[in-house]
């Protein structure tokens, strides 16, 4: 998750999508503090587009795991008003 302020809209959800996203992090709440998926910065299998939109600020960073090859984790760093993949 990106801790930035941001001044658009959040998208408005459906009461199905609300119920999916309230079980989902239920569910990560749950896990212990060394399972990845725990962590704040860690964003699934999310594609590269989508990663890049939450990266803005210089000091921005995120954790998402390759769709095209499943147990590769990719880094994505804000840095000078661009995203760096590391």
């Amino acid at each position: 998750m990106i801790f930035a302020v941001r001044s658009e809209q959040p998208p408005v959800l459906s009461d199905t999508d609300r119920r999916e996203l309230k079980a989902e992090l239920e569910k990560e709440l749950c896990l212990p503090a060394s399972d990845i998926r725990s962590s704040a910065w860690f964003h699934g299998t999310i594609p590269r587009e989508t990663a890049e939109k939450l990266v803005i600020n210089n000091g921005d960073f995120l954790v998402r795991e390759s769709l095209s090859q499943p147990g590769l984790y990719l880094d994505l760093f804000g840095f000078d008003q661009q995203c760096v993949p590391y």
